[in-house]
């Protein structure tokens, strides 16, 4: 199947830092792609050329086989790469309808006014997309960060986009916002689009996506289909090892000191395989600290005790 978007051998150097190094990339229609790797991996570089916002240093980009360079955001947009950042774009003083406009373009009158009348029926159906029936004359400010968020990933849903970059989209939503997203991000891509999807949250990406590609220090160590990995795979390539599943003992003067054990876990295992035979205790007079990447398992062991 030919791609709709090809990165090869992308490169971006920054004074002192090399932020991406001969990366290779592919986005095909009807997949949603994940993108996943540690703070400093490259993941945002890679989504900055993508948008428009940065130019390679080095290699090329092919939409749909045809070499391109962007001049800016948006030329990408022109060739049909829409992205929603991390960070909330919408413009709180201004209402619904004008902040989609803004994202899709204003529609006019033939004499070059504004058609609001147009704008605001096609701002209704872009909330509906997502399953949100907030008026659109509403201020975006007034709106929760989780609506914020569901409001931008909605405008550029409905925009005819054949690829959707969305960084982090989550990281406000409730798990019932979560689950809508990802009913419509499935229709999307159904309908022969591509989606390049970036989390640190291994759950989401083990629940949607169809290919994974993993980053790690500026460079692509990693892609296949998702059902040819696993979470602790995946975490392995990201931070360079695979990951030892034992404890270790360190020397420290304190320990002699150490009281009665206050908690005790043997061979703890989550139902939903979010952790696998934790053995840990806890003693009275210390401070035992849970270091792990995200997606790993800390808060899911921790809510299972205490919850």
């Amino acid at each position: 199947m030919n791609a709709l978007v090809q990165l090869i051998q992308v490169g971006k150097r920054f004074p002192g830092v090399t932020a991406l190094q001969d990366v290779d990339l592919e986005l095909r229609p009807g997949t949603i792609h994940a993108l996943v790797g540690e703070n400093g991996a490259g993941k945002s570089t890679l989504i900055n050329i993508l948008s428009g916002v940065l130019t390679p240093d080095g290699g090329e980009i092919r939409i749909r086989g045809e070499r391109t360079r962007y001049t800016d955001a948006r030329s990408a947009r022109r060739a049909g790469i829409v992205t929603v950042h991390q960070e909330l774009d919408l413009f709180p003083d201004l209402s619904l309808v004008e902040n989609v406009g803004l994202e899709q373009g204003l529609p006019r009158h033939r004499f070059g006014w504004i058609d609001w009348r147009l704008q605001r029926r096609r701002t209704r159906e872009a909330l509906a997309v997502v399953g949100e029936s907030i008026p659109a004359r509403t201020q975006a400010g007034l709106l929760t960060p989780g609506r914020r968020q569901l409001v931008e990933i909605a405008a550029a849903i409905s925009q005819t986009a054949a690829v959707l970059i969305l960084d982090e989209p989550t990281s406000s939503l409730s798990e019932s916002e979560t689950q809508l997203l990802f009913r419509h991000l499935r229709r999307f891509r159904d309908q022969g689009s591509a989606v390049l999807y970036v989390s640190h949250r291994l759950e989401e990406i083990f629940a949607l996506a169809d290919e994974v590609t993993v980053l790690r220090d500026s460079r692509r160590v990693w892609t296949g289909p998702i059902g040819h990995s696993s979470p602790q795979h995946i975490i392995g390539l990201m931070v360079g090892r695979e990951q030892v599943a034992k404890t270790a003992a360190v020397a420290n003067p304190r320990l002699a000191s150490r009281g009665p054990v206050r908690l005790s876990c043997r061979g703890l295992t989550a139902a939903d395989g979010a952790f696998r035979t934790i053995d840990l205790e806890v003693r009275g007079g210390e401070i035992l600290g849970m270091y792990g990447l995200i997606g790993a398992g800390r808060s899911e062991w921790a809510q299972s005790v205490f919850a």
